[in-house]
């Protein structure tokens, strides 16, 4: 054999080699992009849903209130949303927002309370007994409600950069960790 015909052998065999690892390398920034929107929709869904229970939460929080000021708009989540965060959201996210879920049920039962002890409490006698016990608890949980948001928006934030995915490669040792323990 010659040594064009080898040059061209081999010249030509790492050119396909080249082309297959491009070719390889945009399917998996393709899959990545695709997975990293799916993420990217359902989170923004659970940010807009988290940070209005925070608005509203916030809202009740404020003594002095503008004129003019309007209760916020509670939040709704349609069914193909709720879908798509059941499906795409971390273990860690799931879990949050359960705990989530608890501080708005929370907060929900305050904001009932208190609307039955104004409705019982007459608008010229002295004030209802469990005025305060209700507005107690109705801050109470508003605040938690609001630090809750807080540390939820900072999981959310930390699950789309991928920072606990590369701290936990970043702690891994041969033989100390292995990602599915058997």
């Amino acid at each position: 054999m010659n040594d064009a015909l080898f040059g061209a052998l081999v010249g030509g065999g790492a050119t396909c080699l080249a082309a297959w690892i491009t070719i390889r390398e945009q399917g998996r920034h393709v899959t990545e992009e695709l997975t990293q929107g799916r993420f990217t929709d359902a989170y923004v869904t659970l940010q807009i849903y988290v940070s209005s229970w925070a608005d509203h939460a916030t809202w009740n929080l404020n003594l002095v209130r503008l004129l003019g000021e309007t209760e916020p708009v509670l939040p709704q989540v349609s069914d193909v949303q709720g879908a798509r965060v059941s499906l795409f959201a971390s273990d860690e996210v799931v879990v949050e927002m359960g705990k989530f879920a608890q501080s708005v049920m929370n907060y929900r039962l305050a904001v009932g309370h208190l609307q039955e002890v104004r409705r019982a409490s007459s608008m010229t006698g002295p004030a209802h007994p469990d005025l305060k016990e209700a507005l107690d608890q109705l801050y109470s949980s508003a605040r938690e409600l609001v630090a809750n948001a807080g540390r939820f928006h900072q999981l959310l934030r930390n699950d789309l950069r991928g920072a606990r995915c590369r701290s936990a490669i970043a702690r891994w040792r041969p033989g100390r960790f292995h990602p599915n323990p058997q």
